[in-house]
């Protein structure tokens, strides 16, 4: 009877009761090694692609699984936590990345990738090109995942094109102005300040001024208005007596040519030696004129 496979099975098993054994009685097994596990990155125009391994370097052996694995994405960092084993010895995998340019946690994923690895896809907020994975320019211990980048290359040379031939936008002056002022020391500021509220204070002189000015046209305008109408009635009236009185005279019979004539040289005297003789002239003859009946 053939016992090598029950055998072996048993064996096995022993092994691994005694590596049991052994990590129980070792006080430090329960106080995991705290690891920064190794790492690569790629990118497309959309995507960071962050390829973790269970292990302190890309070459070295590591941990085949991990337990109580917590893998969180916001705008600005990205974060892998985990617990392996590897050689008896607990170890706690810690990553946290600080990114170059914004994301999407809500569309950013992770899944397990071969044994002992894990992916996270790192949405970007927008499309762009990345000049590096981690906002500090510091050397990073994240290392280019190579086969990844080589797919998306010709990808990412278009979205360079396009951003390059992209027109810039023009910061305005008033922009150039505030960043000038910022960096300006404190005095100098202060004395802008002043000057702003000064030039404020005289213009809004000026259009008070300009104001009052307006103000003062419209309501001598008025009254010029007004004395010309009253000019132009009382005209308009005296014509009016005179028209009716020489109606009045025609009216008559020709012996009271005497009034008529004395109206007519009041007239003359009106125009020639002024309007307060005029008006004596015409009284005159309006008297003689009611004296002889007219």
């Amino acid at each position: 009877v053939d016992l090598s496979v029950q055998v072996r099975t048993a064996v096995a098993q022993a092994k691994r009761n005694a590596d049991d054994l052994v990590r129980v009685l070792d006080p430090r097994y329960f106080q995991a090694q705290h690891v920064t596990p190794a790492a690569q990155w790629a990118q497309n125009s959309t995507a960071v692609f962050l390829n973790i391994k269970f292990a302190a370097r890309w070459a070295a052996p590591g941990a085949l699984h991990v337990a109580n694995e917590t893998v969180l994405v916001n705008d600005t960092h990205a974060f892998f936590e985990g617990f392996g084993e590897h050689s008896n010895v607990r170890k706690h995998y810690v990553l946290a990345v600080e990114l170059y340019d914004q994301a999407d946690g809500n569309r950013s994923t992770w899944s397990f990738a071969s044994v002992g690895k894990l992916t996270i896809v790192v949405a970007k907020a927008k499309p762009a090109k990345w000049p590096r994975l981690q906002k500090s320019k510091g050397k990073s211990k994240v290392q280019l995942w190579a086969d990844m980048q080589e797919r998306w290359e010709e990808e990412l040379a278009s979205v360079g094109k396009e951003t390059k031939n992209s027109p810039k936008k023009k910061k305005s002056m008033l922009h150039r102005w505030w960043r000038q002022f910022q960096k300006a020391p404190g005095l100098t500021q202060g004395l802008i300040v002043v000057l702003g509220l000064c030039l404020l204070g005289l213009v809004f002189a000026v259009l008070r001024t300009i104001w009052d000015f307006c103000r003062c046209a419209k309501r001598r305008t008025a009254q010029a208005r007004e004395a010309v109408a009253k000019v132009v009635e009382a005209n308009r009236t005296r014509d009016a007596a005179k028209e009716a009185f020489l109606q009045k005279v025609e009216q008559h019979s020709p012996e009271e040519a005497r009034a008529r004539a004395a109206f007519a040289r009041a007239m003359e005297i009106s125009e020639t030696e002024g309007e307060e003789a005029g008006q004596e002239a015409i009284m005159n003859a309006m008297r003689a004129a009611m004296e002889a009946d007219v």
